[in-house]
């Protein structure tokens, strides 16, 4: 799990699901050269926020938190599935950061440091950033 917050901040690990911040050895350095990266090109702006990335074990998880109708389109909140949102978060390679902490005179280069990293960053639902390794 990500566990070096010095230059981004986790958030979104609550019920039902306290632990999401679960990513491959490649991406935690990556996204920590990201932040970091960011941080001293940006010092006075606020720190990325981290969001979703994976669980523990992997797999899926609903962001629902009832896991009715997972996968079969059936769900009346947005959960896991094949027609919902966050299906590449299942093995640690895909990251959220959080938009509104990034300024707008801030995101081609947010972008271009992602590039570096070997991610690409997208907005999604134009509220973050999924960040694809």
């Amino acid at each position: 799990e990500l566990d070096r917050p010095f230059f981004y901040e986790l958030i979104g690990d609550d019920f039902p699901h306290p632990s999401n911040h679960w990513a491959t050895p490649f991406v935690e350095e990556a996204m920590f050269s990201i932040a970091l990266d960011y941080n001293i090109l940006f010092p006075n702006d606020a720190l990325i926020k981290i969001n979703d990335i994976s669980l523990e074990w992997g797999g899926k998880f609903d962001l629902a938190g009832d896991r009715v109708g997972v996968g079969t389109g059936s769900c009346s909140n947005p959960c896991w599935g094949d027609s919902f949102s966050h299906e590449e978060h299942r093995e640690g390679q895909d990251v959220d950061v959080r938009l509104s902490t990034i300024p707008e005179s801030n995101r081609e280069e947010f972008v271009g440091i992602c590039r570096r990293n070997d991610g690409s960053a997208q907005i999604h639902n134009g509220n973050h950033y999924h960040i694809d390794f």
